[in-house]
């Protein structure tokens, strides 16, 4: 997990929300909305060492959802993906929020909801619309990233969240425009 830092040409701060690496090349992913008008990034890990992100692999406004590389120059370990399996209503799966205090467990929620929709689950967890859940991935009891949280929308349920696929998005990539990025 780490915190991303979005700034304009000036050196302006945009925003900031969490984000989190898959590959252990420095591949990352976090919001799309932070990047909109940003010059220049930067990825903090909970050991405070800065990478500097070097360039845009691909993006989606619709999933808000972007996919970069970092100038890390060392392996980083990454969350993994899920591959294969599907949650069930009722299922714990944990909300890992970006924090530096190495001890935080990640937050423990269940799965409201469990949808099929064009061949895809969608999952709605009972956790709070908070801020800062915002971006954190959900993870499986074996710390596979099933999705990420995604902030409120109207169509939304109980609690105010709706999640997509993200981590079958990550894998496909098919919202990328030009596929020879995934070559990287």
């Amino acid at each position: 997990l780490f915190q991303v830092k979005t700034f304009t040409a000036d050196g302006s701060k945009i925003g900031e929300s969490t984000g989190f690496f898959i590959s252990s090349d420095g591949k990352g992913v976090a919001p799309y909305s932070l990047f909109k008008g940003a010059s220049r990034a930067e990825v903090v890990d909970y050991k405070g060492k800065v990478y500097h992100v070097s360039r845009i692999l691909g993006a989606s406004e619709h999933y808000d959802l972007v996919k970069f590389t970092t100038m890390s120059g060392k392996k980083i370990q990454p969350l993994p993906l899920i591959t294969e399996g599907e949650l069930h209503v009722g299922q714990n799966v944990y909300l890992a929020k970006y924090t530096t205090n190495k001890k935080q467990l990640p937050i423990p929620v269940k799965v409201d909801v469990a949808d099929d929709f064009d061949n895809y689950k969608y999952y709605t967890i009972a956790a709070a619309n908070d801020s800062s859940n915002i971006f954190a991935p959900v993870l499986t009891e074996n710390g596979y990233v099933v999705t990420k949280f995604n902030p409120n929308v109207p169509r939304a349920g109980k609690y105010k969240t709706i999640n997509c696929p993200a981590a079958h998005h990550f894998n496909e990539s098919r919202w990328l425009h030009d596929r020879v990025y995934l070559n990287d």
